[in-house]
């Protein structure tokens, strides 16, 4: 396999002889003044400043020039043909030609204020919503008549009696005749009809009511913003990968699963 494709790991093609930006070769290969401000912008941002200094830049162009020296080492006992090292080459190619073709446009920051909005107004019922809702207690009876009667005498009834059902709205999962119940209570009937279940009889009495609570745009346009970019860059990738099939011939000796 020729040198210039283990170059791509680390170096540039070899510069001519004498040019200012050649710091080092390394058997056939060149290590430039590129190479060494590539290396800097892979470091962490905080540690950056510290290569304004001559001694630091030195010990990372030793590190290059000990990496390069290994790799042409493997080069030469045959390790970089091994298929393994063959496939991570290939899939940092593609994540790099994948980033050189879509990453501008499928950024967080390529995201506009008016696509925000536009997919929380859609989705605000379903998603940035709770729907008004009771907080309800529930009385169990073993008959009608008895339930009945309670429901009649409901004004002397404590409201730490019972079972506290917590608030219930439109999507609180419960048997449907409870819940039209609940949702029925008002401030001027606090008290149900008795309600037939399958172990009896229940009474709901209105402890307090919710309105209904939308979640503001900016507690979510993060969430937003990740959401957008994760769609478009699902799409962009899908057409990106039709464009290559649609340019390379794909021949199948057997029909997959044959």
């Amino acid at each position: 396999m020729a040198l210039s494709w283990l170059g791509a790991f680390a170096c540039e093609t070899p510069p001519t002889h004498g040019d200012a930006a050649a710091l080092v070769r390394v058997g056939n290969v060149w290590i430039t003044e590129a190479d060494l401000d590539r290396a800097i912008a892979r470091e962490p941002e905080a540690a950056r400043e510290r290569y304004r200094q001559k001694a630091a830049r030195k010990q990372l162009l030793e590190g290059l020039v000990k990496f390069e020296v290994m790799a042409q080492a493997a080069q030469a006992a045959g390790a970089m043909n091994d298929p393994e090292v063959l496939r991570a080459w290939k899939h940092q190619g593609i994540q790099k030609y994948i980033q050189d073709r879509i990453g501008n446009q499928t950024s967080a920051e390529s995201i506009a204020a008016a696509d925000v909005l536009a997919y929380y107004e859609s989705h605000k019922e379903e998603t940035y919503s709770q729907p008004p809702a009771v907080h309800v207690r529930q009385f169990l009876f073993d008959d009608e008549k008895t339930a009945a009667a309670f429901t009649t005498a409901s004004k002397t009834a404590k409201k730490q009696d019972g079972t506290d059902l917590g608030y219930v709205d439109k999507n609180t999962a419960m048997p449907g005749v409870l819940k039209s119940a609940a949702l029925a209570l008002t401030e001027s009937t606090p008290i149900s009809a008795p309600v037939h279940i399958e172990t009896g009889w229940a009474v709901l009495m209105l402890v307090d009511r919710r309105a209904p609570v939308v979640v503001p745009i900016g507690d979510v346009e993060t969430r937003i913003r990740q959401e957008l970019q994760r769609q478009r860059r699902e799409q962009a990738l899908d057409a990106l990968i039709k464009a290559a099939q649609r340019q390379t011939k794909v021949t199948w000796a057997e029909a997959p699963g044959a």
